[in-house]
Order: structure tokens, then sequence, then C-alpha cells
């Protein structure tokens, strides 16, 4: 799955990780770091991300879903204090 963007040349690189609360499950780096230049991706690759408001609610929001705090079909106005 990680390989496929690299292979069809979508992506110069992709890193990615999986894990738990005992660990990582998955850890693995495919392609280059950049499109003109030949360094390979590793797992140690920097980036750059522009935006993570999404990424961060996202993430906070399942782990208030695995606490059982809200659940995933509930809708937002239900849960969030806002004015």
């Amino acid at each position: 799955m990680l390989t496929d963007p690299v292979e069809s040349g979508r992506l110069p690189g992709v890193v990615g990780m999986v894990a738990d609360e005992s660990g990582i499950i998955y850890q693995g780096a495919f392609g280059r770091r950049a499109v003109n230049r030949p360094e390979p991706m590793t797992l140690d690759s920097v980036f750059r991300i522009a935006s993570m408001t999404k990424a961060v609610t996202a993430t906070a929001a399942m782990q208030l879903i695995e606490a059982g705090r809200i659940r995933l079909e509930q809708r937002s106005a239900s849960c969030c204090l806002l004015p």
C-alpha cells in the first residue's frame, strides 16, 4: 500500500509507522527524499507539514472514541462546547 504511490511515480518517497500502547508494530521507508535528488527516504527523514489541524483533531477524536467518551457516529454539536 505505501509503495504503490512511489512505484507509480505519484510520490518521490513515503515513510509510514504504526504503533499501539505496547510499541511500534510496523515502520517502513520507500523511495527518495526529493524528486530531484537521489538520497533514499529513511525512517528518520524530516518533513515540513503545512497544516496539522485536521490530523491533530482526528487523533484526539479517535482517542476519545477509544476511551468511550464519545461515539464515532455522534454529532459534534452534542459533545463540543462551542458558543
